[in-house]
């Protein structure tokens, strides 16, 4: 991985405001890693090739679990960073794309 991509200690799961303390990048390589093959190898590939075209973006893992440890969604890994609004006038940063 690029030596400048910006890694976040601690950052709010957009849909639950829940902290997350884990460095991004180990917890991108622990789910990555924990995957069978043949997924684990393409999402290596496509990790490594968004980091190549992007090397300075943000980055973000959610684990797919609520503020109640339930799962939510399946896991994901963010790559850059926008403001989304929503109807009641709040924003928040989420990530703008992802795999």
């Amino acid at each position: 991985m690029a030596e400048s991509v910006v890694m976040v200690e601690a950052i709010d799961h957009p849909a639950t405001g829940r902290r997350n303390h884990m460095n991004v990048k180990k917890q991108i390589k622990k789910y990555i890693t924990s995957q069978p093959e043949p997924k684990r190898g393409d999402l290596r590939k496509l990790h490594q090739l968004t980091l190549q075209l992007s090397p300075e973006c943000k980055l973000w893992f959610f684990d797919g679990k609520d503020s109640k440890n339930r799962t939510v969604s399946n896991p994901t890994i963010g790559y850059g960073s926008h403001s989304r609004k929503y109807a009641d006038g709040t924003s928040r940063e989420f990530f703008f794309k992802s795999v």
